[in-house]
């Protein structure tokens, strides 16, 4: 199938473990992997940490902002969608945590399947990992 998989959460705990997967195992070398996948993340200290670690480019990206995600699917021929993005909170009873957490998991999910829709990317993976207390 032709066209790119965008992949987001890249520098989140699953992302790393993704990237690290594909980069060490997949057979692809660096040139083959760029025309293949876009990498996205948002958390900007682990951007440069990419580039150093695996040679590949992370972009910058914010789901509560579709217009940071909705360049790369114009400008990239994207297919596919792989999304590894997510906020885990530190739930201590801390309201502002939770907030971000539902913002994040819920509103930049529906964001983000409302790019795929209006984009006509059918093909979308969406994995997720959480965080549980002992309160």
């Amino acid at each position: 199938m032709k066209g790119k998989t965008l992949i987001l959460g890249t520098t989140g705990y699953l992302g790393r473990a993704f990237v690290s997967d594909l980069v060490t195992t997949s057979g692809l070398n660096k040139e083959q992997i760029d025309n293949k996948y876009i990498f996205l993340g948002h958390r900007l200290n682990s951007l440069h940490q990419f580039k150093k670690d695996y040679d590949i480019e992370v972009f910058p990206v914010d789901l509560m902002k579709p217009g940071s995600i909705e360049n790369y699917l114009i400008n990239n021929s994207i297919k596919r969608i792989i999304n590894l993005a997510g906020f885990v909170p530190n739930y201590n009873n801390n309201e502002k945590e939770v907030l971000k957490c539902v913002e994040s998991n819920f509103i930049g999910l529906y964001n983000l399947i409302c790019l795929a829709k209006k984009h006509n990317i059918k093909n979308y993976l969406g994995i997720g990992s959480t965080n549980s207390t002992n309160n």
